[in-house]
Order: C-alpha cells, then sequence, then structure tokens
C-alpha cells in the first residue's frame, strides 16, 4: 500500500524510428491530488533537463486527479486563425468523455475570450483570460455595478456567438469550417475503451448474464482442479487462460477459449468433474449467446492491442473509434423512417441475443469518443497516415472541404514554425562555415555553366511561404492508399507502418514528413508506463519491502532503459 508515480518519454528520431525511453518512478507521499501529481511532473522534467517546449501532449488515464494535474488548453493553432473573425463563449475546462468524474466547481478552470475591435474590424485581437469560478466569483463581488452591467452584455455577446461550440457543437460540426482544438492531456484510448465495454455489458440481458456467470463458473473450476486441467489438455491439447477483473480483454480470452475448448471436443463437458451435473453446463442456446459476445467483442479487442502498441498509433485513432461504430451499428433508419440492416455492419443480421450489448457500445462509443474527430493530433495523424489519408471523412457527417481546409490551416502553422527551426539552424551552419573560410581562406568560385541555358532558363521558382508545404499535401493526397500489409522478397508479410513512408518519402515531402515525425511521437495511450507498473510486483515483492523509493527508482531505470544504455542514441 505505497502510492508510486511513473512517468515515460515517447518521440520519433531524424531517422524517423520510434524513440521511447523511461524516466522515473516516484513516491507520492500524502493525498495524490492534481496538485502534487503536477509537481512531480515538474520535478522529473526539471531533473532530467526536459525542454518544456519539446513537450506536445502529456498522455494519462481517465484519473479526475490526472485531469485535474494537466486540464490545460493549449492556444489552438488553426482555432486562432478562425476565432479571429468573432469570439467565443465561456467554456468550463476540459470536454470529458467520462461523465462519472466529477471536478469541485472551485477547482473548474474557464476560459474566456475577449475580442477588442478596432474599427469594426473582424482581426480585433483576443485575450486569453483565465480564472477559477471562486476567483470569478471574488471579481464579481468587487464590481460596481456600471462594471457588472458591462460584463454582463459580454457574457451575452459570448452566449451568442457563432463559435458557441459549447452549445452548439452540432451545427458547428455541419458549418463552413471545423474546429480543431489541442489539449495538454491526452486521453488514454485503451483506458477509454475498457469504459466503454464496461458501459456496454451493463446494458447486457439476464440471460447473456446467466451465460457469462456460467462460463466463469465452469473456468474457475477447471483451472482449480488438476484432473480437470488435464483432461482438457488431453483433448484439445490447450489451456484454459485465467480472466482478470482489471483487464476485460481476459475476460475475452477467457470465454473464447472455453467455446474453442467446446468446438474442438463437443463432448467435453460431458467429462469433466467440473460438469457432472448438467445443471453445471453450458446449454446450446448459452453457447450461442458467448458466440455472438465474442462476435461483438472480438474487434474491440483488436483495436485495444493495436492503440497500445509499441509503433506509431496516433494515426489508428480515428479509424479504429469509426470502424468500432459501424461494426456496432446493426441498424439504420433510411430517409422515409424504415429501419433497415446496416450494410456497412459485418455484424448486422448475425446477432439475436446481444443487440442490446451492439446499442450499448455504440453510444458509449460516441459519448466518450466522439471528441478524437475534433482533436488535432488525431485528426492529423489519421490524415497522415498513408494507410487511410481523407477516406475515413466520408463516414462522419463531416465535409471533406471543411476538414481538409482546417488540417491545412493546421500544417500553414506548422510549416512557420518547421521554416523558423531551419532558418536558426541554417544560419547558425552558415556562421561556422564562414568562421571556417576565415581561417582557411577564401574558397575557389564554381565557373558559371553556360551550355543549354537558352534551353532550360525559364526554371520554376521554387515555392515560397506556406504554399510549399501545402503543395506537399495536395500531391500527397491525390496519391493512392498503401495496403495494410507488405510482402518482402523472401515471402514474409508484415504490417505497413506509418513512419517507415514517411522515411522512405522525406525526400519527396521535406516539411510534410517533418510534421508526421512531430505528430506520430504521441502514442495513442498510456500503455508504456502501464508495462513499467506490471513490473514492480517483481523487483518490489514481498520478501524485499524495505527496498527503499531511490533504489526501486534505480532498478527500474535500468531495467526499462537497458537497450538504451548498451546502444545509446545520439540524436533526437
Amino acid at each position: 500500500m505505497v502510492g508510486y508515480i511513473g512517468f515515460t518519454c515517447s518521440g520519433v528520431l531524424k531517422t524517423y524510428e520510434p524513440f521511447r525511453c523511461f524516466l522515473a518512478i516516484r513516491q507520492v507521499k500524502g493525498k495524490h491530488t492534481g496538485e502534487a501529481i503536477l509537481n512531480e511532473y515538474e520535478d522529473v522534467i526539471q531533473e532530467g533537463e526536459i525542454p518544456v517546449s519539446k513537450i506536445v501532449r502529456v498522455g494519462t488515464d481517465g484519473g479526475s486527479n490526472m485531469i485535474r494535474a494537466f486540464n490545460i488548453k493549449f492556444p489552438t493553432n488553426q482555432s486562432e486563425t478562425l476565432i479571429q473573425s468573432s469570439v467565443e463563449q465561456v467554456e468550463c475546462s476540459e470536454p470529458d468523455p467520462n461523465p462519472l468524474i466529477n471536478i469541485p466547481d472551485s477547482e473548474r478552470m474557464v476560459d474566456i475570450e475577449i475580442e477588442l475591435d478596432d474599427d469594426s474590424s473582424l482581426w480585433g485581437r483576443i485575450y486569453d483570460i483565465q480564472l477559477s469560478c471562486q476567483e470569478m466569483e471574488e471579481v464579481f463581488d468587487q464590481m460596481n455595478e456600471e462594471e457588472e452591467l458591462e460584463m454582463t452584455e459580454v457574457e451575452k455577446s459570448l452566449q451568442d456567438s457563432f463559435f458557441d461550440v459549447g452549445r452548439s457543437n452540432h451545427d458547428f460540426m455541419h458549418s463552413q469550417h471545423v474546429l480543431l482544438s489541442t489539449h495538454l492531456r491526452a486521453h488514454c484510448i485503451a483506458h477509454l475503451l475498457q469504459l466503454v465495454i464496461k458501459d456496454g455489458l451493463k446494458a447486457i440481458s439476464s440471460a447473456v448474464v446467466d451465460a457469462i456467470d456460467k462460463a466463469f463458473s465452469i473456468i474457475g473450476a477447471v483451472r482449480r482442479s488438476v484432473n480437470d486441467t488435464e483432461i482438457v489438455y488431453n483433448a484439445t491439447k490447450l489451456h484454459l487462460p485465467a480472466k482478470n477483473a482489471t483487464r476485460w480483454n481476459s475476460q475475452y480470452y477467457a470465454i473464447k477459449g472455453l467455446l474453442r475448448i467446446c468446438k474442438i471436443d463437443p463432448l467435453i463437458q460431458t467429462k469433466l468433474n467440473a460438469t457432472q451435473d448438467k445443471s453445471h453446463r453450458l446449454t446450446s442456446r448459452m453457447i450461442a449467446i458467448l458466440k455472438e459476445l465474442v462476435l461483438i467483442l472480438e474487434p474491440f479487442q483488436e483495436a485495444t492491442d493495436d492503440l497500445q502498441a509499441d509503433y506509431e498509433t496516433l494515426g489508428n485513432v480515428i479509424p479504429a473509434y469509426l470502424d468500432l461504430i459501424n461494426k456496432v451499428s446493426l441498424t439504420r433508419e433510411e430517409d422515409d423512417g424504415t429501419v433497415i440492416k446496416n450494410p456497412k455492419s459485418p455484424l448486422a443480421g448475425k446477432i439475436h441475443h446481444c443487440a442490446d450489448l451492439a446499442e450499448a457500445l455504440k453510444k458509449s462509443l460516441e459519448s466518450r469518443m466522439s471528441f478524437v474527430l475534433q482533436d488535432t493530433f488525431y485528426v492529423l495523424g489519421a490524415i497522415l497516415d498513408p494507410l487511410f489519408k481523407e477516406c475515413w471523412i466520408s463516414t462522419t457527417a463531416m465535409s471533406d472541404y471543411a476538414l481538409l481546409d482546417s488540417v491545412r490551416f493546421e500544417l500553414t502553422y506548422r510549416y512557420s514554425n518547421l521554416k523558423d527551426g531551419e532558418n536558426a539552424s541554417r544560419s547558425q551552419g552558415n556562421e561556422e562555415e564562414g568562421a571556417t573560410n576565415k581561417e582557411s581562406g577564401p574558397t575557389p568560385s564554381k565557373k558559371k555553366r553556360n551550355l543549354y541555358s537558352t534551353i532550360n532558363a525559364t526554371e520554376r521558382p521554387p515555392s515560397a511561404g506556406s504554399s510549399q508545404i501545402l503543395e506537399e499535401f495536395e500531391v500527397y493526397l491525390n496519391e493512392k492508399t498503401i495496403p495494410m500489409q507488405q510482402e518482402d522478397i523472401s515471402g514474409v508479410v508484415t504490417p505497413t507502418r506509418s513512419l517507415k513512408y514517411w522515411s522512405q518519402n522525406a525526400h519527396r515531402f521535406p516539411y510534410l514528413s517533418c510534421v508526421a515525425r512531430n505528430i506520430y511521437g504521441c502514442p495513442a495511450s498510456s500503455a508504456s508506463i502501464e508495462r513499467v507498473s506490471s513490473t514492480a510486483s517483481d523487483i518490489l515483492t514481498a520478501k524485499r519491502m524495505r527496498t527503499k523509493a531511490g533504489l526501486f527508482e534505480k532498478l527500474h531505470f535500468l531495467k526499462h532503459n537497458s537497450k538504451l544504455i548498451n546502444n545509446p542514441v545520439e540524436s533526437h
């Protein structure tokens, strides 16, 4: 019962290879409040000498203390350009996909963006004021009547604004712009999927509950019996996996394993000591229910495994979300009101006992994860993934033109940052080169070639400004998507990785590839730190409970950074 918090770092090297390292695991004494977590976070990045400007996102689970610690809203790059033509309403903190987490009003953050027009120009300045609700009340208490009246008018203008995303999100999504946003804290998508499964299982019927309970009863009895375990292995050459209450996929694997054993040996239940009593056996109807359950949960399991993997996963979030929505949408309503089978769902017509589960999963997905369609990183990740590009947009309610236009805004902003960095490094290189030339004397100039001068006189001028990255973007979009898998010369089939594509095409897309490298440094889940926590019990065992926190952290550091210690990375 000792509390620890762990930190890992991820990114992409200049060689377009994913980079991960373990930073620290710290003991947290006292209450695990948001302030305590934020203090530990700041100490770790300060001790590691990590520039704050290089930190793009902070991925955490959905705990309320994590939300409090990192509930900081970035000044959105693309939306700043759009908002200059109007004002935004008062928004309270970050939209949280988990409605069960309640943060006290006194600790919530309020963003007020007020436009100061100059000669009624649409290009006024925007001031961003961040106050807690408690501070807001103190400000209002100190106001005189004239100031209070003025503030009330500002509030009303904010509420009536065109950019009232909080109240009119659905209408805004169908407008001529798609407002992308960026937050410092990123949700762990694997955790969100687990919450979606939890929501879905709450809606299942009693018949499904009975089938699940009896299946786990058989699994538990077999695993506690040496004889039954031997009978199962002799008949099927398989072992029944154990379930873990904190990991829904372990329960999925347990049920799937039981169904596989029953398929290999249909008479297995008559051979087991655990099911000698017929009332303890699974009926044919229960087996049918469990098959439907596995059929529905299978894509969620694949998505969970995919999004918590060690390769680049950010571009898979939106396609995975939309694919899961399509699969659990068993029916759809036509314009005339008739309900038909959804042709996009491979499960339509196959689910009879678990239709309520599919519907509950759909509602929970939309409630908890629809925000990914407006998150800058997830949108750019999906667009810059050569496996998907813009093909997924047609499955949403958004306009292709509107979303791609917003992406162009974001790329233009990122281009300017890339150019600034390039010019800085180039000027530094020129200074070093100039110093070298001064020491070694003037270099001989090359003779200008006159041959072909009349043929090649009208060279195409290089792209100026942000048009260069936009040109790269248009060329990239016009090319076909690449296959999900590739076969090498030896016939081995491997999954296609986005970073490998950008590494191979960096010479064609010098700026777009840099944006992709920056985006794919952010993982879709916090699985890396979860793996660190899983090894904690191997180091801090019952026989080593007196291990000091400092030694505990050093052992973790050596274990998880062993590859980097043996093969240090020179360039990031």
